[in-house]
């Protein structure tokens, strides 16, 4: 099974830990990597990263926004084109919204994708933390 997921890749644990006996950075790997490197996409605003700016997805234009049907819509949107331009392991197959939480501050963000090489399905459940206490839904 080991072998079988090695080109999904390998990259830092995020957040970064490391091991305490030998002071090594550990790994996460194969489908844990991708489900990190999708959390560290949504978190990322382009322009944070020094080396590579255009890398990021601007969630945060949509605080204190009214959470409607269009304002997911261009959520959905802006997900799907950063997905597809930075996450090249993966198509995403759909994104879902679950806005009960959204008078409390979270939106839960679920993405839906297949791992093209091996043509497995996996999904991902992103908490979006709003500062917007309406809701127009």
């Amino acid at each position: 099974m080991e072998n079988e997921f090695n080109f999904l890749g390998v990259g830092w644990k995020f957040p970064p830990a490391f091991d305490e006996e030998q002071g090594t950075p550990i790994l996460s790997k194969h489908l844990t990597d991708i489900k990190e490197s999708l959390h560290i996409l949504l978190n990322t605003k382009p322009g944070e990263r020094v080396i590579f700016t255009e890398y990021g997805c601007n969630l945060r234009e949509f605080n204190f926004r009214n959470i409607n049907g269009p304002l997911l819509e261009q959520i959905r949107q802006k997900i799907k084109k950063a997905v597809k331009r930075f996450e090249s392991r993966i198509e995403l197959d759909e994104v879902n919204f679950n806005t009960k939480g959204v008078l409390e501050g979270t939106l839960l963000i679920s993405l839906e994708y297949t791992v093209l090489m091996s043509n497995q399905k996996d999904n991902l459940v992103f908490p979006y933390y709003v500062e917007s206490i309406r809701n127009e839904i």
